[in-house]
């Protein structure tokens, strides 16, 4: 697989816990330190997975499923989420900002 997660001018790859542990919406290349920020895989990427967790819980507060059952699954989702999210999202530079009066 191709890890999409990666800086548009040096193609440095982004660190797994430098996308889930910044809270910023624009993130900072360490080795260019270019401006950018997660791509429109990257949003659907996350609204999914926001989507199965809801739905995970709904499942368990309806007792189709058990808690324990629950848990695991929230667990494997969240995993399968870290894991997989670099090779989803894409990276899109910082838009310049227009100064001209």
């Amino acid at each position: 697989m191709h890890y999409k997660a990666s800086c548009p001018n040096c193609g440095k790859k982004i660190s797994r816990r430098f996308i889930f542990c910044e809270p910023t919406i624009y993130h900072r290349c360490r080795g260019c330190g270019t401006r950018m920020r997660m791509g429109l895989g990257g949003w659907v990427a996350t609204v999914v997975v926001l989507a199965l967790a809801i739905g995970c819980h709904v499942l368990c507060r309806n007792r189709v499923i058990s808690a324990p059952a629950a848990i695991i699954l929230l667990l494997v989702l969240l995993a399968s989420n870290i894991w997989l999210f670099p090779y989803i999202s894409s990276v899109q530079l910082e838009q310049p900002k227009d100064t001209a009066p």
